[in-house]
């Protein structure tokens, strides 16, 4: 038996891809290929792929009507989302209670694909809270992250250190509050410190070639 030699690949096969009906369609034509029949059910999978890592009472929320906006346009533009339902996040600054409820003042901070705050650096400023609910200022701490889904209701004017700020209002659906990050599921918790000496590698051979040690856990 007789092996035939392989004759190396063309550019413009490396190209192309396979059809389940063993068409050949150009890559640049054609991403991926779904038969007509099961379309809706590719389309459903490329969504969940894209929203599914989402906590679920976000996907919820999103599926009531609230959708993420720029901040800089609900800063400046609040008017024109006045009632709309919308998605912001960040983190708490300050949590108080009163008669009538709880407010959270938030450090906006930008959302990724699973609407978690990104970083506090990233922030274009603030927005106020407003809920029937009891927030425990225990648990809604500082730097805790949120997640907030609501309508937009106006402008409050108060001040920040002394300065005037006009405050965004949100009248909160859905505050989803993130986990804090489980330290003592780190294989390297608890910490224990070496000695100050076990950082200088010449201890106690100076000045003579350096010398590994074993690990001081």
């Amino acid at each position: 038996m007789k092996c035939r030699s392989l004759m190396p690949l063309k550019k413009t096969d490396l190209l192309r891809i396979w059809r389940p009906s063993m068409d050949i369609v150009p890559m640049s034509q054609r991403f991926f290929h779904c038969d007509q029949p099961f379309a809706p059910v590719c389309i459903l999978l490329l969504l969940a792929s894209i929203t599914g890592c989402a906590p679920v009472a976000l996907r919820e929320a999103r599926s009531r009507g609230a959708e993420p906006v720029p901040f800089e346009l609900l800063l400046y533009q609040t008017a024109e989302f006045t009632g709309r339902a919308v998605i912001v996040g960040g983190f708490v600054a300050v949590t108080r209670n009163t008669e009538k409820g709880s407010e959270l003042v938030v450090i906006q901070s930008p959302l990724d694909s699973r609407l978690e705050p990104k970083g506090k650096d990233r922030s274009l400023g603030r927005f106020l809270v407003v809920t029937e609910r009891f927030l425990d200022p225990e648990v809604y701490a500082k730097d805790r992250r949120v997640t907030v889904s609501g309508s937009v209701s106006g402008i409050r004017h108060e001040s920040v250190g002394g300065a005037p700020y006009a405050y965004p209002v949100i009248l909160a659906e859905m505050i989803y509050l993130w986990p804090e990050a489980d330290v003592s599921a780190s294989p390297y918790y608890p910490y224990r410190p070496c000695p100050s000496w076990w950082y200088d590698p010449w201890y106690p051979w100076y000045p003579y070639p350096y010398r590994p040690r074993p690990w001081c856990w």
